[in-house]
């Protein structure tokens, strides 16, 4: 039998291609989608799916949640003393009437609540430092985180003191002696004083502590170490 060269091997050729799997190769299987409210990464949340994993940004990587803001700063580090507090323009007289309430009851959230008995101890001395009606506002802020955790953060008293001085009525003799103090602390390029909060301040003490309070401030600047004594 005569064999066609050629023909021979085509069919050759051709048998061999069968017996070999030319398919791409597997591919890995990808991630499962599951369901979830949040928007997917294009903003379609018609049906709420929407793959694990971190979304794309605009340069082709990955947003990785951070506790630094857009500048590179920690977030939630202002300074709640750097607020300026003004007091009330109402009658001197009115700062020795109020009801300052007993720190007696007040009780920490648990038994890891660091400084408490420090805590307990000057919110009892605002009532010899400070004049009722500012004495009052200060307790009652922190009588009202009696068994919270807020009881157990720093400079608690503090920050109820710098709050409550919005309630002082501000004495015309404290100008002067804020003027002078807001000068000293420019000059010497520490932390800025308002002239309104420490108006508020020194007519929030009583006169035997006024002189302690103005020393400190004239060497720190800054209500958070002067706070809540002088």
């Amino acid at each position: 039998m005569k064999v066609h060269r050629e023909r021979f091997l085509i069919l050759v050729t051709a048998l061999a291609a069968g017996c070999h799997d030319g398919g791409p190769p597997a591919e890995a299987p990808e991630p499962p989608i599951r369901w979830s409210p949040a928007a997917s990464p294009t903003g379609d949340t018609s049906f709420g799916f929407a793959r694990p994993g971190p979304a794309p940004n605009a340069e082709g990587g990955h947003t990785v949640p951070s506790a630094l803001g857009a500048k590179g700063e920690e977030q939630g580090g202002d300074d709640p003393f750097a607020k300026e507090v003004a007091g009330e323009r109402c009658n001197p007289w009115l700062n020795m009437h109020g009801f300052a309430r007993s720190c007696a009851a007040l009780a920490p959230p648990g038994p890891t609540c660091e400084g408490f008995d420090s805590t307990k101890s000057e919110c009892t001395s605002m009532r010899t430092h400070f004049k009722p009606r500012v004495a009052a506002k200060a307790i009652d802020c922190v009588l009202a985180k009696s068994k919270s955790p807020d009881l157990c953060s720093a400079n608690v008293n503090g920050l109820c003191v710098y709050e409550a001085l919005a309630s002082a009525c501000v004495e015309p003799a404290a100008a002067p002696v804020c003027a002078d103090l807001v000068k000293d602390c420019a000059d010497t390029h520490k932390e800025r004083v308002a002239q309104t909060s420490c108006e508020a301040a020194w007519s929030a003490l009583r006169e035997a502590d006024r002189p302690k309070f103005i020393a400190c401030m004239s060497e720190a600047c800054s209500f958070a170490a002067c706070l809540p004594f002088p």
